[in-house]
């Protein structure tokens, strides 16, 4: 949803260089910082909770590890896909010769 969101924005702003309602614009800036916060979090906690598995002989120690690494290429994906979203939401100023 956050990836859909920020495509569109990004087609809509600097492709067909249309401007965004403030209010639209706003909301959609404070849902790709707290997505990428909230993401971080979730990527370095589960990274966290895989590396204490490693190395330990229980049963299902290998499949909580992989399982929790999968948690944290998810919660990864989230933070840059938020950071995209971020970027979309940019608007180039005049002045700007790039």
């Amino acid at each position: 949803m956050v990836g859909a969101t920020a495509w569109v924005t990004w087609r809509t702003v600097h492709v067909r260089r249309e401007r965004l309602e403030p209010r639209r614009a706003v909301n959609r800036l404070l849902l790709a910082r707290s997505c990428a916060y909230v993401g971080a979090l979730v990527a370095g906690g589960y990274a966290g909770y895989a590396v204490s598995w490693l190395g330990v002989g229980a049963e299902l120690a290998d499949q909580r590890a992989w399982r929790s690494l999968a948690a944290a290429a998810a919660g990864a994906a989230i933070t840059i896909t938020a950071v995209l979203l971020e970027r979309a939401c940019r608007v180039r100023s005049d002045d700007d010769t790039t």
